[in-house]
């Protein structure tokens, strides 16, 4: 094999490929024309119905998307409101706790300043009742509740009877 041996069937290799090449190109020529996309009319009108009803559905995905936006904004804003309202009823039972808390440590103080002991509440409520001081003189007196010191003084009264 020499070298022009080689180079012959080079060119002919060559003529071979570019005569498959032009009868493709006869056979294929439609799909290559200027103009020419290849689809049909009725291709054409299903893909813009297709894209019509593509963008109908996006614009009903973009409305509920700020219908649920809004919903959402709504209830932020009524959480937020509900969460004052916690706070502020919260700092109402709090400043209760601390007045009744205050109350208590005023009652304590007077049973440990002996106005009345643990062990004798009532009798110091009998013993003061029978000075001639009314109920509410008493409960001032002794740090007790008014309503206590009825329903004591009406016990013994009805014991004593």
């Amino acid at each position: 094999m020499n070298i022009q041996y080689l180079f012959g069937f080079q060119i002919a290799t060559d003529i071979m490929i570019c005569a498959g090449i032009l009868v493709l190109l006869f056979r294929f020529r439609k799909y290559f024309k200027p103009g020419s996309t290849g689809l049909s009319e009725d291709s054409i009108s299903e893909l813009k119905q297709m894209l019509a009803e593509s963008k109908r559905f996006s614009d009903q995905f973009l409305q509920e998307l700020e219908r649920g936006k809004r919903e959402m904004k709504e209830l932020a804003s009524s959480l937020e409101e509900r969460e004052k309202k916690l706070d502020d009823l919260l700092k109402q039972a709090m400043r209760f706790d601390h007045l009744s808390i205050t109350g208590n440590a005023k009652k304590t103080d007077h049973k440990e300043n002996g106005d009345c002991s643990s062990e004798e509440p009532y009798r110091k409520i009998l013993d003061l009742a029978g000075q001639g001081l009314n109920e509410g003189q008493i409960s001032q007196q002794l740090g007790l509740p008014e309503g206590e010191i009825e329903l004591i003084l009406s016990l013994s009264r009805a014991r004593s009877r």
